[in-house]
């Protein structure tokens, strides 16, 4: 709350009683007009939970700091349904190597063309067909 400046009624705490899981996790709901962004950081055994909220809060701080409307997981998840459409554009906050290698694998099973640039804000974008 403190670190990211928000006020109590944009918190909640969830505990789990009986968790399975080996730690704790925060998620970060960024919710807009046209998009919402999930940014979640997960625990492990022997890691303190102030590490956790710290890991997760660095990448809140670079999504907001990004011009981009979306982040690197949500990428991941539009490629297929634009590739589909066989036209359109995206811009993300990073293509990650998982976003790369899906890229390649769509265009084994699709004839669309799909290029990626660097904008000079930082962000990339995907663009699909033409």
């Amino acid at each position: 709350k403190q670190e990211l400046g928000w006020s109590q009624d944009q918190l909640e705490v969830v505990q789990i009683e009986d968790s399975k899981g080996p730690g704790n996790v925060i998620l970060f709901e960024l919710e807009y007009k046209n998009i919402t962004e999930l940014i979640t950081a997960f625990g492990e055994r022997g890691v303190e939970a102030t590490k956790v909220a710290a890991n997760g809060i660095a990448r809140v701080r670079e999504y907001l700091s990004s011009d981009a409307p979306t982040g690197e997981y949500l990428t991941d998840q539009l490629l297929i349904p634009l590739a589909l459409a066989g036209v359109g554009r995206l811009v993300c906050t990073q293509l990650s190597s998982h976003t790369l290698t899906n890229i390649e694998v769509i265009k084994m099973f699709l004839d669309v063309k799909i290029e990626t640039q660097c904008l000079p804000s930082g962000s990339f974008e995907i663009i699909f067909g033409t």
